[in-house]
């Protein structure tokens, strides 16, 4: 499991400070449970939190969200329920819900009521839980009572107004709209009254026959009178509390919504990564009913780039899509917690049928469209096989299941084909084995091989020819099968046949017209190429070409060459990598095993990259630019364990010789890389320590020396930057932040002042020479990351959780341009003045070049 989730961040303010960003997974404490949020909510609290008017209890997540539905990920320790992994559920939380797990006390869980789905659950917790507290904890209403609802149409008013109607009472409601009135008799209030154009009070005095409501300036009078005003909070209760709170709601209430008697009010939909849309609609008070938050689809125009449509209807994960022979429609499949199938009109963007995918607990997890019908469409999973019919005019689908006889298996892969003339399809399974289904009878042809089966399973398939299927495995092989038939349907002439085995590793396989060529894609982020002559024989290596290679994790680090445009150099765990710009290709890599390169830098000369890694070790590697497009591995030429820990960060000196380190244990070293020739005329590399200055103990983050290489700056984890002379090998200042700080960088004149970026989204600027702050500046609603700067200290770049890398002016410290594309936090950003423009690495191993105007 990863150890990151998406989650909303901000910083105190408008909802322009509210984005997603990437926070750790939470920890589970005593008796808590880890959810797999499939849908969470926003309530007026989410936006006081937002802006610092209503924070969380002590202890508590300071994420948003204070309800949301999903399924049971994992038990915390002391946890006595009967809870388990996989339960559908939905619960009150604290804080932490608007994210994609979530930990919550077990005794807060309630299951989904049948017949709702995700969305509809999430809208539950929060506003009825706080409704049935007010109606029945505290207010005890009862048979033939009066209750007068504010702000009828919001999540808690919709829900009022129907556990008033559990027991008979009458219901008066007020709203700022004719349709929210409406929206509020439908669940049945009696009355409404448009707080715009009436006046409450003397409607609510006309619709009681003079027994309802006064106001004025009335209060102190009723309380010296012994009168009571009742009122209650309910996120900073006690667990007890909450628990029997829970408890009763579940036995009194649940069962209601079961029987439709009950129904959560929702007014929009929307995908996590529009939450700050969501607050927005909050804010306006347009809403009726709850703001979810949910999964969606993304359908590109992938000719022009960019997006087609944006469908919101599932309320889980997206299992699996297809699109239709005429790209007419989409079909999509949801995970196993909901287990639906949609299919799409993506001319209109609007659904057109949909049920469930299964029967019973069989879970479908894979899909296919018929290569020649535009009506057909074949599903399979675990138990389930089954053929779908698209009913266009009546907006219905029908399944058949396949006649599999006494067979039972877990279907991972489907592809269609044409075999002598008629419809068929493969499905790859678990154990190992391929089945041949007639998809006109919808029925078992054959299942083979009857030996020699394939490692952990089959996982992707395509067809190749009349006769040949491409098989992927579990286990990496490659395999072109031959399917022959002979006789009756299913009789013993039928047979798969291993052709050849072509290459251990895959993970996608797209085939390109037939015409003797395809695609392979890998775990690792490869993507080779395949050609084969007239007879299918592939020739491995020979056949084989490398098209594409890509980072497969967060990249720590990137240098580029000081005179040359053309070459990247990153580092990513246990490999450094050298790529082509303008061919966007890798043309070397250097691979440590068990170990991680935390840092890495070309020397001005361009003659070496020196390289910090997590043995304490500095590694030299050559860098020879003449040789740039081999595809050999990186010469090594000197190794030495230069700290105790890990070495955490690395810069270099212009001159090319000297380096400064810093370590986990907060130490900071002084290096210089000694070159001499032995009597054979071979180089030898030596170091030279230089000297040692130790920090705070906490490990070193960043280092940036200054232009003139008689000074660095080094940034601790806990948000310390400590000037150094490089020529007394002493400190020079302290200057203490008041947040985390993630990057730092040299700016103004003759470097007087440094830049520091951290957890609150600020950039923050430093007098160098007194520690003071100048001033801060608000420029992202997630954690800064990544800083860099123009030589002429007149334009700073930066990157960060929000994923959007920005062109910043230095002296004003205003927001000149934006770059969107990242999918990821960005973690690292360097400036091409050469070539004027900007290079951006994310968490996920993403590299993208900009083009940057200001430069050219």
């Amino acid at each position: 499991m990863t150890e990151t989730m998406k989650a909303a961040q901000f910083s105190p303010g408008g909802p322009e400070l509210l984005g997603i960003g990437t926070v750790p997974i939470p920890t589970l404490r005593e008796k808590e449970i880890l959810i797999k949020v499939y849908a969470t909510a926003i309530n007026r609290a989410d936006t006081l939190q937002r802006k610092g008017l209503y924070p969380p209890p002590s202890g508590e997540s300071d994420i948003l969200g204070l309800e949301a539905s999903g399924t049971v990920h994992e038990l915390g320790p002391g946890c006595q329920s009967s809870w388990k992994v996989g339960d559908r559920v939905m619960t009150l939380l604290s804080g932490g819900g608007n994210g994609e797990y979530v930990a919550c006390r077990e005794e807060l869980l309630m299951p989904v009521p049948d017949g709702l789905n995700f969305v509809e659950a999430a809208a539950i917790p929060e506003v009825w839980l706080t409704a049935y507290q007010l109606l029945h904890f505290v207010g005890k209403v009862q048979n033939n009572d009066t209750v007068l609802v504010h702000a009828g149409a919001s999540g808690v008013g919709t829900a009022a107004t129907q556990l008033c109607g559990l027991v008979n009472a009458k219901v008066i409601v007020t709203a700022g709209s004719e349709e929210k009135i409406k929206l509020a008799k439908s669940l049945g209030a009696s009355h409404g009254i448009n707080y715009k154009e009436e006046d409450f009070s003397s409607k609510v005095q006309e619709y009681t026959e003079g027994g309802g409501s006064v106001n004025g300036d009335i209060l102190s009078k009723l309380l010296r009178k012994r009168a009571s005003i009742m009122g209650t909070t309910l996120r900073a209760r006690p667990i007890t509390y909450k628990d029997s709170l829970v408890q009763a709601f579940i036995k009194d209430v649940l069962p209601h919504f079961k029987t439709k008697r009950l129904k959560p009010i929702i007014d929009t939909v929307l995908p996590l990564d529009e939450i700050r849309k969501a607050h927005e609609i909050m804010e306006s008070n347009k809403n009726a009913g709850k703001i979810v938050l949910k999964a969606e689809i993304i359908v590109w125009n992938f000719e022009e780039r960019k997006q087609h449509a944006r469908l919101v209807l599932h309320s889980a994960k997206i299992q699996d899509l297809a699109f239709s022979p005429n790209e007419k429609y989409l079909v999509s499949l949801s995970g196993e917690e909901e287990g639906s199938i949609v299919v799409w009109d993506l001319k209109t963007h609007q659904p057109i049928a949909g049920r469930r995918a299964t029967e019973g607990s069989a879970i479908a997890n894979c899909l296919v469209y018929s290569s020649l019908d535009y009506n057909v469409f074949v599903t399979g999973g675990g138990d389930t096989l089954r053929v779908w019919e698209l009913d266009v005019a009546n907006r219905k689908i029908t399944p058949t299941d396949v006649m599999l006889g006494q067979i039972k298996r877990n279907v991972k892969s489907i592809q269609m084909a044409i075999k002598n003339g008629k419809p068929i399809f493969y499905c790859g399974t678990t154990t190992g084995d391929i089945m041949v289904i007639d998809i006109t009878d919808k029925v078992l042809q054959y299942i083979g091989p009857k030996e020699n089966t394939f490692q952990l399973g089959v996982v992707t398939l395509s067809s190749y020819g009349s006769e040949e299927v491409l098989v992927g495995s579990g286990s990496g092989e490659l395999a072109l099968m031959q399917y022959t038939t002979g006789g009756d349907r299913g009789s013993h002439s039928s047979s798969f046949e291993k052709k050849c085995l072509l290459f251990p590793l895959l993970q996608y396989i797209i085939i390109i017209n037939s015409l003797f060529q395809f695609y392979v894609g890998t775990s690792k982020s490869q993507i080779f190429k395949f050609k084969s002559d007239e007879s299918a024989n592939v020739n491995v290596p020979e056949g084989v070409e490398l098209l594409r290679a890509c980072h497969t994790k967060e990249i720590k680090s990137i240098d580029v060459p000081f005179g040359t445009s053309e070459l990247l150099v990153t580092a990513q765990s246990e490999e450094i990598r050298i790529w082509s710009i303008k061919n966007k290709r890798e043309l070397k890599n250097q691979l440590v095993p068990r170990m991680t390169c935390n840092s890495v830098a070309i020397t001005r000369d361009e003659k070496m990259i020196i390289s910090a890694w997590s043995d304490g070790s500095i590694r030299l590697y050559d860098f020879d630019i003449q040789n740039k497009n081999e595809k050999s591995g990186l010469v090594e030429k000197f190794s030495h364990k230069v700290h105790s820990k890990s070495v955490s960060a690395l810069a270099v000196m212009s001159d090319g010789k000297r380096a400064v380190s810093g370590s986990d244990d907060g130490e900071v070293h002084i290096w210089e890389v000694i070159s001499d020739i032995d009597a054979g005329d071979n180089e030898i590399i030596s170091f030279k320590r230089l000297g040692t200055m130790t920090g705070d103990e906490n490990r070193v983050e960043d280092l940036k020396i200054s232009f003139n290489d008689e000074e660095c700056v080094s940034l601790s984890a806990k948000g310390t930057c400590i000037i150094w002379d490089l020529v007394t090998h002493k400190r020079k200042r302290t200057i203490l932040t008041n947040t985390e700080v993630n990057a730092v960088c040299y700016g103004g004149d003759n470097d007087r002042q440094i830049i520091t970026g951290g957890t609150n989204g600020k950039l923050q600027y430093w007098n160098i020479e007194n520690g003071t702050l100048i001033r801060e500046v608000l420029i992202s609603g997630g954690s800064i990351n990544a800083i860099d700067m123009t030589s002429t200290k007149k334009y700073v770049i930066t990157g960060g959780e929000d994923k959007v890398l920005k062109v910043l002016d230095y002296a004003g410290g205003h927001t000149l341009f934006t770059g969107i594309g990242h999918s990821a936090p960005i973690m690292k950003v360097k400036i091409y003045e050469k070539d004027s423009s900007i290079v951006s690495v994310d968490s996920e191993g993403a590299i993208l070049i900009w083009k940057f105007p200001l430069l050219s």
